[in-house]
């Protein structure tokens, strides 16, 4: 009998718990959504600063299922954010901290990445139609099997990115580093990959018809 109780309390306590964390991370996105109608990441950015210091091993930031269509997170500290399911279409998150940030099934038409550190984020089946990652930091992100119609990621950074069979055709790739990136089987039919780095570049099975290599850097053999 109190081996019952006591398994039954245990029950009752997680509930509990679970209950209470969705109501602490609801409280937080309601914080996000008072800065971004102000306009001003401070609160946040101070917050997140005493939650990394507190939570040294790394532990996410649940953003899940949330709706920021349009918001302004421009320069948000959210790394290690879980934006799992999240809508974040037209959103302004230039300049942001998105390091480990997770992406799935997220909705990011039009969204606003230009110049935010994304390294080592994971992106999958997510919406990135007309996104814009120019001069964003991509170092080791994972892109393969997104929905990557007309993203811009001229000047970005991809050195050692995962973006085997990726749709890139007519995508500007322009000034963008590429050194070491898994481009497997990848579609850069008619890109602009124009002064593009793409040293080491893991090339094979990869389409280049019509692509812009004028000025790219790359080993000839490799498209051969």
């Amino acid at each position: 009998m109190s081996e019952q109780l006591s398994r039954a309390e245990l029950i009752r306590r997680k509930q509990e718990y679970r209950r209470r964390l969705n109501d602490y991370w609801k409280h937080k996105y309601e914080m996000l959504l008072r800065c971004s109608r102000k306009r001003d990441m401070t609160e946040w950015n101070e917050w997140y600063k005493v939650y990394e210091m507190a939570n040294t091993f790394s532990e996410v930031v649940n953003l899940r299922c949330v709706d920021l269509e349009e918001a302004y997170l421009s320069g948000a500290n959210l790394k290690y954010t879980d934006f799992f399911g999240a809508n974040l279409k037209n959103a302004n998150l230039s300049g942001a901290n998105l390091e480990c940030a997770k992406f799935c099934e997220t909705y990011l038409e039009r969204t606003d990445f230009s110049g935010a550190n994304l390294k080592r984020a994971w992106f999958s089946n997510s919406n990135l139609k007309r996104t814009d990652l120019s001069g964003a930091d991509l170092e080791g992100a994972y892109l393969s099997g997104n929905d990557l119609e007309s993203p811009n990621f001229s000047r970005a950074n991809l050195k050692n990115a995962h973006l085997t069979t990726a749709y890139l055709e007519k995508t500007d790739l322009s000034r963008a580093n590429l050194q070491a990136a898994k481009l497997f089987g990848a579609n850069l039919k008619s890109a602009d990959l124009s002064r593009a780095n793409l040293q080491g570049a893991k090339l094979f099975g990869a389409q280049f018809q019509d692509a812009n290599l004028r000025g790219a850097f790359f080993d000839e053999k490799l498209l051969k």
